[in-house]
């Protein structure tokens, strides 16, 4: 009997099943809802094969673990430690030639603007042999990166000693983990909350007593990353250390502000955390002391336009003022004379006394490492008193000398010389560059001595010191000076323009 059904598209009543790559509604969510049971059950079943009586087992990362029923006895102290020894630049080869006098292998320092010169002509030339283009290539390719040297230690010892005896260093990073990728919040956080470093190196981690979370100082730097918010990636970072920890992330902002007493910072101190997101990579490091290692400790009183400590020391390296093997306090090389006639609050004269009695830079400051489980106060006064021990007499073959014509320059210098403790190998003097009585005589000096004069100044350019005046006259007084010694004395002068 005909019907109504019979005048309607056939197609609707075939069974959608038998039709192929067609599946029902009903048989969507039944597939779906299978295929998420079976994922549980293999999640549930992956964890609980990895983990086993309380011990995690470590991925392929050596610093990445599961979170999961990790134990304090499980966790494996730190054998090598990766540094970033970290300095102005310029300043690379000087603090390469520090770190192999201490006895450690860093990387090769960055390739010069000369070796950059050579290896595009090497590789532009067609006569040359291919081997020799492709060596000179690669050499000037592997450094460290501008701005300081990466090398590695197994010891805290190595690493005291670092702060201890480099004069140019500013900052010494120690790497948490390799270079990471992220390109999420959440992905970030995950990542850092999953890193076995933030146990073996974080002294709140274990303690008994009072809150269990760090003082943590994050700086982020972010540039060409989906991560470029800041202050996103310091409160994440801060959330996976705390994570790792087993620290409620919500007990951060009281223990950071509420507490903020002074016995509080000496038993709990900062550690500050340095993480730079480049080109989706995160690479976080802690770094090591509490203020910049060109900090010594003894310049506080200044002059105008003070120079920098690790300045003054590489521009007296540079210039031949040193020892040959500067921990080991071997013998000074071609100078015996030092003379500063800018010394303004004495930064040039101290540094070359310090180096002349083989006294360490790092010898005011305080431990490295607080707020770790590395710091070791204990070992940090035995290499100071050992360095002390070897200090050698200088007083009979090395004359230091400083003269400036400021009356509170000089103040300043005799002061800061004498928290320095090289007080009794400077003389400073109170005069003009004209008056200047070491710029007289045989080498500049006494002529009872036999010694070779080397001047080295830091004389003002015009800028910060003696603005809108015309300094083209001090110069010329000290280049007449100069020229008038005999040829044994040698100049050196941190200027702004060379020309």
């Amino acid at each position: 009997k005909a019907g109504p059904v019979e005048t309607m598209s056939p197609l609707l009543f075939l069974p959608r099943v038998g039709v192929p790559g067609c599946m029902s509604r009903a048989q969507r969510l039944q597939r779906c809802y299978a295929t998420s049971r079976r994922r549980r059950h293999y999640s549930a079943a992956t964890s609980s094969s990895c983990v086993s009586d309380g011990t995690a087992i470590r991925s392929n990362s050596s610093n990445v673990l599961s979170s999961a029923n990790v134990t304090d006895e499980s966790i494996p102290p730190l054998e090598s430690f990766s540094l970033f020894a970290s300095c102005l630049p310029g300043l690379e080869p000087i603090l390469y030639k520090e770190l192999v006098d201490l006895g450690l292998e860093p990387e090769a320092p960055p390739a010069t603007r000369s070796s950059r010169k050579q290896r595009w002509k090497a590789e532009s030339s067609r006569d040359k042999d291919k081997d020799t283009a492709e060596s000179s290539s690669l050499q000037a390719q592997v450094h460290s990166g501008a701005g300081g040297i990466g090398f590695t230690v197994r010891s805290v010892e190595s690493i005291l000693r670092c702060h201890l005896y480099l004069g140019t260093a500013t900052h010494i990073l120690l790497r948490c983990s390799q270079p990471f990728k992220a390109r999420g919040m959440e992905e970030l956080r995950r990542k850092v909350s999953k890193m076995l470093f933030w146990k073996q190196y974080l002294r709140g981690a274990n303690s008994n007593t009072g809150p269990k979370a760090p003082n943590l100082d994050i700086r982020v730097t972010a540039s060409k990353s989906r991560l470029y918010h800041t202050a996103g990636i310091a409160e994440r970072v801060e959330q996976g250390v705390l994570g790792a920890l087993g620290v409620d992330p919500n007990e951060s902002t009281s223990i950071h502000t509420i507490d903020d007493s002074e016995e509080r910072k000496h038993q709990y101190p900062s550690v500050k955390l340095l993480v730079r997101v480049k080109n989706d990579y995160v690479q976080i490091s802690v770094d090591t002391s509490d203020t910049p290692l060109h900090r010594r400790g003894y310049r506080l009183q200044g002059a105008k336009s003070p120079l920098r400590e690790d300045l003054a020391y590489g521009l007296l390296f540079g210039s031949g003022w040193r020892r040959h093997n500067y921990a080991n306090n071997d013998e000074m090389l071609r100078f015996t004379h030092l003379l500063d006639p800018c010394c303004g609050s004495g930064t040039i004269p101290i540094e070359g006394a310090a180096i002349a009695a083989g006294v360490p830079p790092g010898r005011l400051r305080s431990e490295p490492m607080s707020g770790s489980f590395l710091a070791d106060e204990l070992l940090w006064k035995r290499l100071i008193s050992d360095a002390e021990s070897n200090l050698k007499d200088v007083g009979s073959t090395v004359c230091v000398f400083g003269s400036d014509r400021d009356r509170g320059a000089i103040a300043a210098s005799n002061a800061n010389a004498e928290r320095a403790g090289v007080s009794d190998l400077i003389t400073f003097k109170r005069c003009a560059i004209t008056a200047c009585p070491w710029l007289s005589g045989r080498h500049g000096v006494d002529a009872a001595t036999d010694g070779k004069l080397l001047i080295v100044s830091n004389p003002p350019f015009g800028k910060r010191s003696s603005a809108n005046k015309d300094v083209y006259p001090l110069y010329r007084a000290l280049a007449e000076r100069y020229s008038s010694l005999d040829r044994g004395a040698s100049l050196s002068v941190l200027a702004q323009n060379i020309d």
